[in-house]
């Protein structure tokens, strides 16, 4: 379903209506019935339709929920077969549940879950999606360590020619945190699991190609033969991988 657009913060896709909310910190607002906080740009959901023939009717897992706007988003988006959202919160998002009673069992949601839960993560891959995903979109921790167990584990799991996305990768060159008193100063940036995922691309046949715009990047899996993941392991030069 196409997007209309009520003016540069609001839009509805059929009877569903969207508020994007990039206030950053805990000022945000709250999703209600029928009117889901999106913490997404304009830019974002241009992006987002660039890859519409990778998502429309496709298994989606997303890590990451806030207020459960991206999940209602791709659900009404994109009508995929399957979709599953987890966070780690703890506390269920009352109106996205509500939403969810109403899908059928197309949607689920998966609370006090952590990205780098493996454990937990291959459980929902066997028992929601049959084993296999087409896409993952990862807009949970941002963290380097989190997100690279996410994926980790769930690339293996990603059909033949699917999707993973990385959004927000960019933080750790945006000003807030170049300052020494930021908390996340010093834990290690996203782009060093780019950097990582490129040496893959080039010593391996497990992906096919990376585009990297700079609100997300889009790893897509080769339709060949799988191959073991070594982030080009063996093939550095005996130099050290890049950390930012």
């Amino acid at each position: 379903m196409q997007v209309n657009w009520i003016d540069d913060h609001r839009f509805e896709i059929g009877e569903c209506r969207f508020t994007i909310d990039v206030t950053p910190g805990a000022k945000r607002r709250l999703s209600t019935d029928n009117d889901f906080t999106l913490v997404k740009t304009p830019h974002f959901l241009a992006m987002y339709d660039t890859l519409e023939s990778s998502l429309t009717g496709k298994k989606i897992l997303e890590l990451g929920l806030f207020e459960g706007g991206s999940l209602v988003f791709f659900d009404k988006r994109f009508q995929p077969k399957k979709l599953v959202g987890i966070d780690i919160r703890k506390e269920p998002i009352a109106p996205l549940e509500r939403y969810v009673e109403g899908r059928g069992g197309v949607v689920e949601t998966h609370y006090a879950t952590s990205q780098d839960d493996e454990a937990a993560l291959e459980k929902i891959c066997r028992e929601s999606f049959g084993g296999e995903i087409d896409v993952v979109v990862d807009d949970a921790s941002h963290l380097y360590e989190q997100t690279k167990k996410s994926f980790d584990v769930l690339f293996r799991r990603l059909a033949p020619g699917g999707v993973y996305i990385i959004e927000d990768w960019a933080w750790s060159y945006q000003k807030p945190y170049q300052d020494a008193g930021h908390p996340w100063f010093k834990k290690t940036g996203m782009a060093t699991l780019l950097f990582e995922l490129v040496g893959e691309l080039a010593t391996s046949h497990a992906i096919e190609t990376i585009t990297i715009d700079k609100t997300m990047a889009v790893i897509t899996k080769s339709r060949a033969a799988p191959a073991e993941l070594t982030y080009g392991r063996g093939r550095l030069r005996n130099r050290a991988s890049p950390s930012v």
